[in-house]
């Protein structure tokens, strides 16, 4: 369910979950098909990024995937208007943390244990930083890396501006062809 924000001049509320169903009764009622659309689109959208976020991503904080639809109300000016962005209040620079996640690179590795044996046997530039010393590495502990390509290697595109953005902008495109034609056509 997308969360609520009225907004009149320079006031702004959202409302608590009791109030906001008596709210979604109220303007079930009185909105628009238009509406009606606009809020399944930003869902929908909403729902798939959600799904698709971590499948490319290796580290995983189980914060900036969790996507929610804000709908902002204005009472003075008749707006409506639909948000969807990820959940994480984490910032950096300025931007919210999921602008800058993104999907592993063409080129990009990823480090992982192996053997001696194998660690001398890759090319030096494959290695991770290791000195071998005589009794460190007992068996059960944790051995020399190496780096190798990740295989889930992709084209390192921002993850909300693929997932979320494009996928609104397309859908509202449609939605507005879809409502000129049937105003064309007088309906």
């Amino acid at each position: 369910m997308a969360r609520r924000v009225f907004t009149s001049g320079s006031v702004t509320v959202e409302l608590s979950r009791d109030i906001d169903r008596f709210v979604d009764n109220l303007l079930a009622k009185t909105e628009t098909a238009a509406v009606r659309e606009m809020r399944e689109i930003a869902e929908e959208v909403a729902r798939d990024a959600e799904a698709q976020w971590y499948q490319d991503v290796q580290w995983r904080t189980g914060k900036s995937g969790d996507m929610e639809v804000i709908e902002r109300i204005d009472l003075v000016s008749g707006e409506v208007r639909f948000a969807v962005g990820s959940t994480d209040p984490r910032r950096s620079g300025g931007k919210p943390v999921p602008v800058y996640v993104r999907r592993p690179g063409r080129f990009s590795l990823r480090k992982v244990q192996t053997t001696h044996d194998g660690y001398w046997a890759t090319p030096a530039a494959f290695r991770a930083n290791y000195r071998a010393i005589p009794g460190r590495d007992r068996p059960g502990q944790r051995g020399p890396f190496i780096y190798e390509p990740n295989p889930n290697a992709s084209d390192g595109k921002a993850l909300l501006n693929e997932l979320v953005k494009k996928p609104v902008k397309k859908r509202v495109k449609k939605l507005a062809e879809d409502v000129g034609k049937r105003i064309a056509e007088g309906r």
